[in-house]
């Protein structure tokens, strides 16, 4: 007959082999979270890449709907909180790209244009004062032919600018339409600085898109305010 197996209890951790532990997983995560944190920037930049293709195409339609004429007149950065009866950019741009009856909306009632929105600046906790972020510069005065300026016209010009024709815009593979703003290309100390990106926010790269629709990943140094 065997004898009675006896039950051994399984020994603890130490107070050395726990604090150890602790420093493996520390170290591990140290190493592990900066490597998903640029993945996620990565992924969010190329979301924001496929939003700016969406504004490119709303514009276009615009044009179409109005005889060629861009939209505008608004000021030069792009910020995605509006009212219907605002002039800004999204408020032109929006009805291509939302589902929403803005004739029957208050006139005080606030919105907010998605594809205007980078993820990555909010997971960067940039914190806007009322519902708009400001991620995007447009173009103005930054063209190949120094005489064009203005597409979108400019509201808060005295006389007010208005805006061009689409198909007058020069070389537009050349010419950038929006791209990335943060107060490393921020020109001048408008009251809205508090709201856009202290550093570009995918880090070395800021994006552009051009008149012709295509995006371009450029280099923070290529894109720098004039």
């Amino acid at each position: 007959m065997l004898p009675p197996r006896q039950l051994t209890l399984p020994r603890g951790l130490s107070l050395i082999e726990l604090l150890a532990v602790v420093a493996t997983i520390s170290v591990l995560a140290a190493l592990l979270f900066p490597a998903i944190n640029r993945v996620t920037s990565r992924a969010n930049q190329a979301v924001a890449a496929s939003d700016l293709r969406q504004i490119h195409l709303a514009v276009g339609h615009f044009a179409n709907d109005n005889d060629g004429w861009l939209p505008g007149p608004g000021p030069s950065a792009a910020a995605s909180g509006f009212a219907k009866n605002d002039l800004k950019f999204a408020r032109y741009v929006a009805p291509y790209l939302m589902s929403v009856d803005f004739s029957s909306a208050p006139s005080t009632q606030q919105f907010r244009l998605p594809q205007l929105e980078p993820r990555e600046y909010y997971r960067q906790k940039v914190k806007p004062r009322d519902v708009r972020a400001v991620a995007y510069r447009i173009s103005t005065i930054d063209f190949t032919d120094p005489d064009f300026k203005y597409p979108f016209g400019d509201s808060d010009a005295t006389p007010r600018i208005n805006p061009k024709k689409m198909a007058t815009v020069p070389e537009p593979a050349r010419n950038k339409m929006l791209w990335d703003l943060d107060q490393k290309n921020l020109q001048g100390n408008p009251g809205w600085k508090s709201e856009v990106p202290k550093e570009p926010l995918y880090g070395n790269s800021r994006l552009a898109l051009y008149w012709d629709g295509h995006i371009d990943y450029e280099p923070v140094e290529a894109v720098t305010a004039p």
